[in-house]
């Protein structure tokens, strides 16, 4: 098979994961041959795993992307040599997107750092998470990438999905050769940001919890603790439970910031979610229950609106990136769950810098 793209469309909202109907139970038995094969294609390129990851993160010298960000594609196609692409984990989601258990779990970031492998071959696409073992402190050099065999989503490649009403009805051909149908509904579209973040934290929360609970009872700080939740179209979703200072260092979001100060009743925990251009604060409670009432929830633009610029005598202007603000990076940072990296590269910025960065307009050139 060719690897191209799937059709499907992007949704409006870069949090692909709450419109995606629920996966089918395909059984790992059905297709024992296939995943067989697809071991034997993992083992042959998990050399090649090491040097793309390299050579991805060598282009963007700016904002390298995480492991956890990155995700792999194997093709094997009969009479002509494997494929294999390592791409952002959001892109590697577009060419798995009519497969929805591998596209679910790529759809979110893993907690443990490692990278999806999806791979096609004898009927069947199958994803596997792996991890590059970088010696004993996890700092060095990518060497072996070591799967994890425990958790492997498997699927029948011959699939056919169509809407019918509120569902979708997917048809599917069953290793012996028999089509199957299967009905499955559809989430509706969010009609607004503020549905978007509900949604989102709906369906983290169960995730969030947990490492809510571990991190309180461990001691952590709750000064500046924060549940982010970020979405990006080319990297999915990602979790952090824990200190974000970078939030605080001024003039990002000084709505949700100046709230996130002004409620310290720590029956709630402050939850961010940001999306691209927007970004919603909602609270949960740390134990299940709270004597207070909650605080309001607030959505806050990370830009600021400008109007849409005229042609002037005949003029085309055409606007050209050639530095990142320390919102833009911001909102890039969130996108790609890189953590880390928002605090490194706003942490030695003082809030005057930040300030004069966030009102400074995008540099551009005319071209005539």
């Amino acid at each position: 098979m060719e690897l191209v793209a799937s059709s499907a469309l992007r949704p409006a909202f870069p949090a692909w994961s709450i419109t995606l109907p629920p996966p089918l139970p395909f059984p790992r038995e059905l297709f024992a041959g296939a995943l067989e094969e697809h071991g034997r294609l993992l083992a042959r390129h998990s050399a090649s795993f090491s040097f793309l990851v390299r050579q991805l993160r060598a282009a963007e010298r700016d904002l390298p992307p995480s492991i956890a960000n990155l995700g792999a594609v194997v093709v094997a196609r009969q009479g002509k040599a494997d494929e294999v692409r390592v791409l952002l984990r959001g892109e590697v989601a577009h060419y798995a997107a009519e497969y929805r258990g591998v596209l679910r779990h790529l759809l979110l970031r893993d907690q443990r750092s490692r990278m999806p492998v999806v791979v096609f071959g004898r009927g069947a696409v199958s994803l596997h998470l792996g991890a590059f073992d970088m010696g004993p402190d996890g700092a060095g050099p990518l060497r072996e990438f070591a799967v994890d065999t425990d958790e492997v989503v498997v699927e029948p490649i011959l699939q056919e999905h169509r809407t019918d009403g509120p569902y979708v009805v997917t048809r599917w051909v069953h290793p012996d050769g028999e089509n199957r149908y299967a009905w499955a509904p559809v989430p509706p579209e969010p009609r607004t940001y503020e549905e978007a973040a509900d949604r989102i934290l709906a369906r983290y929360e169960p995730l969030v919890r947990p490492l809510l609970r571990s991190q309180l009872s461990a001691g952590a700080s709750r000064e500046r603790f924060v549940v982010t939740l970020s979405s990006g179209p080319r990297t999915g979703d990602g979790v952090k439970v824990g200190d974000n200072p970078a939030l605080f260092l001024g003039g990002i979001l000084p709505r949700i910031v100046a709230a996130i100060e002004r409620y310290r009743e720590r029956e709630y925990v402050p939850v961010l979610v940001s999306m691209g251009r927007c970004a919603c604060l909602r609270w949960i409670e740390v134990d299940g229950e709270a004597g207070s009432e909650r605080p309001e929830p607030i959505t806050e633009a990370l830009f600021p609106v400008r109007a849409a610029r005229s042609a002037e005598k005949g003029v085309h202007e055409q606007a050209t990136r050639t530095s990142r603000s320390a919102a833009e990076a911001w909102v890039a940072l969130m996108q790609m769950a890189r953590f880390d990296a928002v605090d490194r590269y706003l942490a030695g910025k003082s809030e005057e810098e930040i300030d004069r960065e966030i009102g400074r307009p995008k540099r551009e050139k005319t071209h005539e």
